[in-house]
């Protein structure tokens, strides 16, 4: 029975617990829609147990906790036209909830736990205490963003002009509490929308992928959304048809720049062209990028490139063995 988030197993003690009853219970955990990753969380909590109860000699042997595989990391990302969309069809108090999300990739939680005394619109930044945050890491967002400034501004001032007591900063439709559940409206505006089925935080991966593809260092990225290990900002950092698309047209690009023409090698001599004069270089290796195998014709007869390379290299070194004779001084 799961009653306010909390599961409740009943009373049974920790070390009645068998290896049979760890299975049943992931078993019945994953038949009521939990995710792998949240099951082993749970599991941990019960293997940690364990082990305390080892460590004081209380037990004698700790029974074996087998995790789920987490190879089910969910995939959803929001573009850019799909929040416009959305938003065209929230409840008007959800809206700001929802501009934030995208921007800050905050979890839905610790935005809908915003109070007013962690906001300084004068510095214009938000500090998220330690204990409102899930890896209990306080942290602070810069507002830079115009669009959000404009936002909390308007929240404030509306806060100010209907003198409301709340210290909430996101409240609820009535404007008299802060927002504790809105999925009903979600599904709703997501289908009017037309982007299908979506959840809230597909905004905090499109935060990470965002950030990502602008170039912000990760360090820096993490700190932002609040992400404390780097193997869970990696598996948010998936990469789309569009990440593909745009690569693939980076290589059309660069092999458009590259010649289609045969390059041809020879063995003895560098062959180039420097400050308009043809020069020979002894002993290197050339190519010369040319239009065809043959040269063009010459007395009515093709030459073949390779006889006329050749031949301007055998001029070059009688010219070379002339200019090293000895001169006759009389």
């Amino acid at each position: 029975d799961e009653k306010g988030g909390k599961i409740d197993v009943g009373n049974i003690r920790l070390i009645d617990i068998r290896e049979v009853d760890i299975g049943t219970y992931k078993k019945w955990r994953s038949d009521n829609g939990a995710a792998n990753a949240s099951i082993n969380r749970e599991l941990a909590i019960i293997k940690r147990g364990f082990n305390l109860l080892k460590e004081q000699r209380r037990i004698l042997a700790v029974p074996t906790v087998k995790l789920l595989e987490e190879g089910n990391a969910r995939q959803g990302f929001f573009e850019k036209w799909e929040v416009a969309a959305l938003l065209k069809r929230l409840p008007l108090h959800l809206i700001p909830v929802v501009k934030f999300a995208y921007k800050s990739g905050w979890r839905k939680e610790e935005i809908l736990n915003l109070t007013w005394k962690m906001v300084d619109l004068e510095a214009e930044e938000i500090n998220l205490p330690p204990t409102l945050s899930k890896n209990k890491s306080g942290r602070t967002y810069p507002l830079v963003d115009d669009d959000l400034k404009k936002v909390f501004r308007q929240l404030s001032n509306n806060r100010a002009f209907a003198v409301i007591e709340s210290p909430f900063v996101f409240l609820n439709e009535k404007g008299k509490d802060r927002i504790k559940s809105f999925r009903k409206s979600w599904i709703k505006a997501c289908e009017e929308a037309g982007i299908g089925e979506r959840l809230f935080h597909d905004f905090r991966r499109t935060c990470v992928r965002n950030l990502v593809r602008a170039g912000t260092p990760e360090k820096v990225a993490m700190q932002i959304t609040g992400h404390k290990t780097r193997n869970v900002f990696e598996a948010y950092n998936i990469v789309s048809v569009e990440d593909m698309k745009r690569s693939l047209k980076k290589q059309e690009q660069g092999l458009a720049k590259q010649s289609d023409k045969r390059p041809v090698v020879g063995d003895k001599k560098k062959y180039y062209e420097k400050e308009g004069v043809t020069q020979l270089y002894p002993a290197a290796t050339y190519v010369l990028p040319v239009e065809g195998d043959v040269e063009p014709e010459k007395g009515g007869k093709r030459i073949p490139l390779s006889e006329t390379l050749n031949e301007i290299m055998e001029k070059n070194e009688q010219s070379e063995e002339g200019d090293t004779e000895p001169k006759n001084e009389d």
